[in-house]
């Protein structure tokens, strides 16, 4: 399985697919298929900074 790093971090922030896809401004769908194919450093930071955001409660 591709980006089981990321995966893990959304579990343990107690998050669903569709709060960082909706946070990242893209549809569950599209945020599932980016997620088969490893990232790149710079998306998985993306992802990373969509989770902190929604931690710390900002909304896009």
């Amino acid at each position: 399985m591709c980006n089981v790093d990321i995966r893990s971090e959304i579990r343990n922030a107690d998050l669903f697919h569709w709060q960082v896809a909706e946070q990242m401004n893209v549809s569950e769908c599209t945020f599932c298929r980016i997620l088969r194919r490893e990232l790149s450093t710079e998306k998985k930071e993306a992802v990373r900074t969509a989770i902190r955001q929604l931690q710390s409660g900002v909304n896009v």
